[in-house]
């Protein structure tokens, strides 16, 4: 089982730049992170085989622009002193063009 560490990088575009460091032609976009992850499952049984996808564990390396970074801290720092989900703190988020999908997995899970 070979572990690959994949970086997802944030376009203000809207999408996630996806790739494995030091594996050449590793590399694909996605619309959210979960998607990301698909995809390069893909690329690596393209680039590597069936048996490489199926076994691979994956070691998220999320990126995200400096301000928006310091954007999501504040807003996980928030959730853990208010103990619960906000829609305002998410729609704060979703304009700067994350997805719903990508917040449920950047922000810390209550329990």
């Amino acid at each position: 089982m070979a572990k690959y560490v994949v970086r997802y990088d944030w376009d203000p575009e809207g999408v996630w730049f996806v790739h494995i460091p030091g594996q050449k032609s590793c590399f694909t976009q996605a619309n959210t992170l979960a998607q990301g992850r698909k995809y390069i499952l893909e690329v690596i049984e393209l680039m590597l085989g069936p048996k490489a996808a199926k076994t691979a564990t994956l070691v998220d390396d999320v990126r995200l622009p400096g301000n928006l970074k310091r954007q999501v801290v504040s807003v996980a720092k928030r959730y853990a002193l208010v103990g619960a989900r906000s829609q305002v703190l998410h729609k704060q988020l979703a304009a700067r063009g994350l997805s719903k999908r990508d917040l449920r997995e950047l922000l810390p899970r209550r329990g």
